[in-house]
């Protein structure tokens, strides 16, 4: 650079990682049939450990980038002119597991299985390491029995039940262990001094989360064997589930991992196959299930009823990570409806709400007495407070469904697929960003040209004030909507060219040419990019699963293209 005048600060950083799995399994399996019975026997271990380790370096402000230069000239970042910003990682990790199954078949009549595993992993401390997971699972095949031959409309027909437990040890390393760290450094004297402070509240109890499965089914065929219908109950209990609790920064932490209660989620599921074919030359298949969800908290640790993560929220009784805000009633009119508004303590209670502001619900208020301030009591308080937050969406729908159809006539076949659900919402983000009407500097939604005006000019989209001093944009039911939705997920069109012609190349076995497309339609009440929201970096949290930041909607695709056999 030119002296005198100021240059770009050069930078280098290097980073080396390696890491290794080692995976040691062993099964022996034993078979023997004695007349009508059929045993197998199955046992083994598996053992895995997982290392790793990294360093890493960084420095600035170099006259040269040149590896022979910056490697002997100091620049300079640091006390002493060398690299600073040094970082390393050593991770270590096991697991072990013995297991064993028998499965015992009667005449093809009597089936049952039985299973049992023994699990151990290094996360959690030695007296809480190993766990046992049993599992069960029979079935009865009706059909096979002799006073069912008689029964010509049913062709096969089978009940089934199982049981069984399996274990997650899916949270931090090492959370039972008291950690130490030197960073962040105290300013004492003017002068960075460093102090051992323990980084994560530790939990020496933390050990295995259960997931324990119970499901009952029937499935069976019709109309020689045209009809294929299955039919499933099921309660599935996630018992002691990991989860880095919220705790009060006065504690110094924002959380501790802990085995923390009971969710319930149970519903049924239903499969429905219909297969035929028409005047000879037309075949035709249909194909349709539904599973129904029901999401609930059984319970928390003692002491505790519910907890909040942002804007969501998890309690006794109710879904786990509803939806947890202000319910929007409507907007003020007129100058009379603003002056009886109910003092409100978010916006702060001084402050007069005015025509075209929104109404909020009081609903509300703590228990007496009740030190935690214990939500949903449904008793108004004639004030709009924290506490009048309350349930206004779910991230779990109530049903899931597809319907596949399937087609073919000569030499052409038809494919289609559909999907959908129902019965969840998505928090808008985007559109509570875009309908802010808090002030210029910002692009708006097309939407905000039917805000209210004037009395009876809207009910839904409150007025522009800058600085939106009522907080009518806080969050609210306004911005959850319904994400319901009825999918063309594919289409497929295709032709196959005859055998005859096909014999002539002596080239192909098969050669096949389609036409297809994805995601052709959605119908849905859904007023954002799409229904089926992916929150960016979320995508396994339930805690904020439901939160639309404007991700990049599934495309819609078409395709042309040409299969070959050999």
């Amino acid at each position: 650079a030119e002296i005198g005048i100021g240059r770009e600060v050069s930078s280098l950083s290097d980073q080396r990682y390696e890491s290794y799995t080692q995976v040691f399994t062993n099964t022996l399996t034993y078979d023997k049939t004695l007349g009508k019975h059929s045993i197998n026997v199955l046992g083994g271990m598996e053992y895995q450990k997982l290392r790793g380790n990294g360093l890493g370096y960084q420095g600035t402000n170099f006259q040269s980038t040149d590896p022979s230069f910056y490697t002997v000239v100091s620049n300079g970042t640091g006390s002493n002119g060398q690299f600073s910003n040094a970082s390393a990682y050593a991770g270590n990790e096991a697991y072990a597991s013995f297991f064993g199954r028998l499965s015992y078949n009667y005449l093809e009549k009597y089936l049952l299985t039985a299973t049992v595993r023994r699990d151990g992993t290094s996360r959690f401390a030695e007296e809480n390491r190993w766990g046992t997971f049993p599992a069960v699972s029979a079935a009865w095949i009706i059909s096979e029995e002799p006073f069912f031959k008689s029964v010509s409309i049913i062709q096969d027909l089978k009940l089934r039940g199982s049981w069984g437990r399996l274990g997650n040890s899916n949270t931090s390393n090492f959370a039972y262990v008291a950690r130490v760290s030197f960073l962040p450094q105290y300013p004492l004297g003017g002068v960075a001094q460093q102090a051992p402070i323990r980084p994560t509240l530790p939990n020496a109890s933390i050990g295995w989360e259960t997931v324990q499965s119970m499901d009952f089914s029937i499935d069976f065929t019709m109309f020689k064997k045209k009809l294929s219908v299955l039919a499933t109950y099921y309660n599935r209990n996630t018992i002691d589930f990991l989860y880095p609790l919220p705790i009060g920064f006065v504690s110094g932490y924002s959380s501790i991992d802990v085995n923390v209660g009971k969710v319930e989620n149970k519903g049924f599921e239903f499969d429905l196959g219909y297969n035929t074919r028409i005047l000879n030359k037309i075949t035709f298949g249909v194909s349709a299930n539904l599973t129904t969800v029901r999401n609930k908290l059984i319970s928390l640790a003692p002491g505790v009823e519910e907890y909040a993560s942002g804007d969501y929220r998890t309690a006794v009784g109710y879904p786990i990570g509803y939806f947890y805000g202000y319910k929007a009633l409507g907007i003020y009119q007129n100058a009379a409806q603003a002056a009886a508004a109910l003092p409100d303590d978010v916006a702060g209670s001084t402050y007069q709400p005015q025509p075209g502001d929104v109404i909020f619900e009081d609903n509300n208020s703590p228990l007496a007495g009740d030190p935690n301030g214990k939500q949903f009591t449904g008793v108004p308080d004639g004030r709009i407070t924290p506490d009048d937050r309350t349930l206004i969406g779910k991230t779990t729908p109530d049903f899931f469904y597809g319907i596949n159809l399937n087609a073919g006539y000569s030499a052409f076949d038809l494919s289609v697929f559909f999907q959908g659900v129902s019965g969840v919402q998505v928090y808008n983000q985007l559109r509570a960003s875009m309908e802010g009407l808090g002030g210029p500097g910002r692009n708006q939604f097309a939407t905000t040209q039917n805000r209210w005006k004037g009395e009876g000019t809207s009910n839904e989209v409150p007025r522009a004030i800058a600085g939106d001093p009522y907080q009518n944009n806080r969050f609210s039911s306004r911005f959850v909507e319904d994400a319901g939705f009825f999918r063309l997920k594919n289409l497929q069109i295709g032709y196959s060219i005859s055998q005859k012609i096909l014999a002539r190349t002596n080239s192909f076995k098969s050669v096949r040419i389609y036409l297809g497309a994805t995601n052709l339609f959605v119908v849905t009440k859904y007023t954002g990019l799409d229904p089926e929201v992916v929150t960016f970096g979320q995508t396994s949290n339930q805690l904020s699963a439901g939160t639309d930041q404007g991700a990049t909607p599934q495309p819609r695709t078409f395709q042309a293209g040409l299969q070959f056999g050999f």
